[in-house]
């Protein structure tokens, strides 16, 4: 259970959000071989300018699992504005296949919803890639991502990318 004083430093608001997180199974799967899934829980309050309360509710869910050579999972988030009568939710799906000491391919699609009401507003990505690892800590990360919506007016568009990562 958090109370959202802050992680690094306090906060000083008379807002603060309440979570609570139950989950089971190994917690690092990005190091570690195993599985896990979970819930979480949050209320948020927060004031307008006329000094009402509302509340804001996120909720979800997550499972993974990791081996010697494959990491997978899911997460599912959907949050609830009460004030403003919003909601909007995320699913994430990932996977990672180590193929050499050196070289991984990696695969992550977001459904992203900003405004489930209107579907016209979603906004979807397909990532694709593979790490190459040269030396311990570095890696270089060729990958592209295809954008897709919930509308034609918006046309979908594929998007290359090179990614580094140094580790001193």
């Amino acid at each position: 259970v958090f109370n959202g004083t802050g992680f690094k430093k306090p906060e000083n608001d008379s807002y603060k959000r309440m979570s609570l997180i139950i989950s089971k199974g190994e917690q690092n799967l990005s190091r570690n071989t195993g599985y896990n899934f979970g819930i979480m829980g949050s209320v948020e309050p927060y004031g307008d300018w006329k000094d009402d309360v509302y509340l804001i509710y996120r909720y979800g869910g997550f499972a993974g699992f990791s081996n010697s050579q494959l990491r997978a999972g899911f997460d599912l988030q959907i949050e609830h504005d009460a004030g403003l009568d919003h909601q909007e939710r995320i699913l994430a799906i990932y996977a990672s296949l180590k193929r050499s000491e050196k070289i991984s391919l990696f695969g992550r699609i977001d459904l992203y919803d900003s405004s489930v009401d209107y579907p016209n507003m979603r906004k979807h990505f397909v990532l694709l890639g593979m790490i190459y690892s040269p030396a311990a800590n570095l890696q270089i990360a060729p990958n592209v991502r295809y954008t897709f919506f919930g509308t034609d007016i918006l046309e979908p568009y594929w998007a290359g990318r090179l990614s580094f990562q140094f580790r001193i």
